[in-house]
C-alpha cells in the first residue's frame, strides 16, 4: 500500500471500482461509430459557409467551382463522400451554390468505396 493509499483508501477503491471507458472491446475512441464519422449537419454547415464565402464571386459559375475546389482540395475524402451521400439523400440543409458544388464534386469525383 502506498502512502498516498493510506491516507485516502476510499480514493484508491473508488478509482480502482471504476473502468475505463476505453477498457471494454469495441469502444475505443475512434471506433464508436458517432465519433469516428463527422456529424452531416457539421458537414452541411461548413459546405454552406464555404458557399457563404464564395457566393460574393461576380460570376456564379466561378463561385460554384471555387467550392467545389475547396471541398476537394481541403476536405478529407471520407468527409467528400458523406456529403455527397447526403445530396443524393435529398441533401436538406444545403443552401444552393453549396447544392450546385456537391453536384459538381459528385460528377467529377472517382467513386469512393
Amino acid at each position: 500500500m502506498t502512502r498516498r493509499q493510506a491516507r485516502w483508501p476510499q480514493r484508491a477503491q473508488r478509482a480502482a471500482a471504476v473502468p475505463s471507458p476505453h477498457a471494454r472491446a469495441g469502444t475505443a475512441f475512434n471506433d464508436r461509430p458517432d465519433r469516428s464519422r463527422m456529424h452531416i449537419q457539421l458537414l452541411t454547415q461548413m459546405a454552406n459557409d464555404i458557399a457563404q464565402f464564395f457566393a460574393a464571386e461576380p460570376d456564379h459559375a466561378s463561385g460554384v467551382n471555387g467550392v467545389a475546389d475547396h471541398l476537394t482540395r481541403f476536405w478529407d475524402p471520407s468527409m467528400r463522400k458523406q456529403i455527397i451521400g447526403h445530396l443524393a439523400a435529398g441533401g436538406e440543409g444545403l443552401d444552393p451554390l453549396a447544392r450546385e458544388a456537391v453536384q459538381q464534386l459528385a460528377s467529377t469525383q472517382k467513386p469512393l468505396h
